[in-house]
């Protein structure tokens, strides 16, 4: 067993010790002697007693001081956030694609960081969807609670597929070097789906949980009949870059809105009517290239457009740490990833006004957003235990059969 060494702390001066019977200190007494103990030359500070609560004793249990706070307290601390007041809002636009830190390398803040930038925009409901995942939840939740904003649940789910090396960097991304394996994971589809209600709830669980089961760690994958099999209660949009359909455009060249159409029915069949396609602005001109075929596919399918801004990080100066975050995914140097970065520009949260203005010409699908969250029931406050219904006597209730 460890045995701390001991450390040279003067015992006690008669001053210090206090008889039981004695009043408690005085605000200006207790701040005085916080000031000492945490003073670069307190013996407490410099070993860390007041910190750890360890009486510096060896071979002894630590004693927790009166002023003990432990790791987990520490650390939810420092998630808390102050929001402003709640209020009744106007606003026709929801975020419905927003990526957290849980996504591995493909997030840059924090689910608390988040819905701080989203009470500033006065946003009513936010969705968050990691890769893979939904570890954020809770702490998204928790969040959102607090700041009186709705938190929508979902995930970005790997479709299987096979991987490809790539011969050339992708459109959009040219020029650069990167790690052409990291590179071949930036070509993977993720379909992106919300939970509807409780049962989508459960099934989106059990879809991921199989994923993960039956590929290598960090290699979690769905095939197309595991996807159909779990679709109850979930909703599912198209995605922007990572999404089958702008995959398939880019795959398949002239021949893509073809087969963008074939993969558009066979979500559609998996579905059913809770599908939109998803369609994002980011200021590059092979995504707007790809949004002219997003709206002909939706006319001709007579399916909703719906307007993300497919967040990765919540402000616009978390761009340079998202930079960063690329780079160690793709295995490429800040210095030489040039173009390697713009496909990630102004992916921070926006405010209904800034995106009612960039779709100004598709107003529809950014009022489709609100109108989309209003629809979806469940947040993590529905995980409360059910008890399964009993079969009872005709005239009874249940606390009367109890009885």
């Amino acid at each position: 067993m460890y045995r701390r060494p001991p450390h040279p702390i003067p015992p006690p001066s008669p001053q210090t010790i206090r008889p039981h019977s004695d009043p408690l200190p005085t605000p200006a007494e207790e701040q005085r002697r916080r000031l000492a103990t945490n003073s670069p030359s307190s013996p407490a500070a410099t070993y860390g007693e007041e910190r750890d609560g360890r009486d510096g004793r060896d071979g002894e249990a630590p004693a927790l001081s009166e002023h003990y706070v432990s790791d987990g307290a520490r650390k939810e601390k420092l998630r808390q956030r102050s929001y402003p007041p709640p209020r009744a809002t106007r606003r026709r636009y929801a975020e419905l694609h927003c990526a957290s830190a849980f996504s591995f390398l493909a997030g840059a803040s924090l689910p608390e960081d988040l819905i701080e930038r989203a009470a500033e925009l006065e946003l009513p409901a936010v969705a968050l969807i990691d890769r893979n995942g939904v570890y954020g939840a809770p702490r998204f939740y928790k969040a959102a609670r607090a700041a009186g904003i709705k938190a929508l649940v979902g995930a970005e789910v790997v479709i299987d597929a096979p991987r490809r090396r790539p011969s050339k960097i992708e459109p959009g991304k040219t020029g650069h070097a990167a790690d052409p394996l990291k590179l071949a994971r930036e070509t993977e589809a993720r379909v992106t789906v919300l939970v509807a209600d409780r049962s989508g709830y459960q099934n989106l669980c059990r879809m991921l949980t199989a994923g993960a089961l039956a590929h290598p760690k960090g290699e979690a994958r769905v095939d197309w009949d595991t996807l159909a099999a779990h679709a109850g209660g979930l909703w599912c949009l198209t995605g922007g870059e990572e999404g089958p359909l702008a995959r398939t455009l880019r795959a398949h060249g002239s021949n893509g809105r073809v087969e963008a159409r074939r993969l558009l029915e066979r979500l559609r069949a998996i579905f059913h009517d809770r599908l939109s396609i998803e369609v994002q602005r980011h200021a590059l001109r092979f995504e707007e290239e790809r949004n002219q075929a997003l709206f002909e596919l939706a006319r001709g399918s007579n399916l909703p457009l719906l307007a993300t801004n497919g967040v990765r990080y919540g402000r616009e100066d978390e761009k340079r740490l998202y930079d960063v975050l690329t780079c160690l995914r793709l295995g490429a140097r800040l210095d030489s990833a040039g173009a390697l970065l713009d496909g990630e520009r102004q992916r921070h949260l926006k405010g209904a006004g800034e995106m009612a203005e960039l779709w100004s010409d598709h107003p529809e699908a950014v009022e489709a957003t609100l109108e989309l969250a209003r629809s979806l029931d469940f947040t993590l406050a529905d995980l409360g235990y059910r008890f399964p219904d009993y079969p009872l006597p005709t005239g009874e209730t249940p606390a009367s059969y109890l009885r």
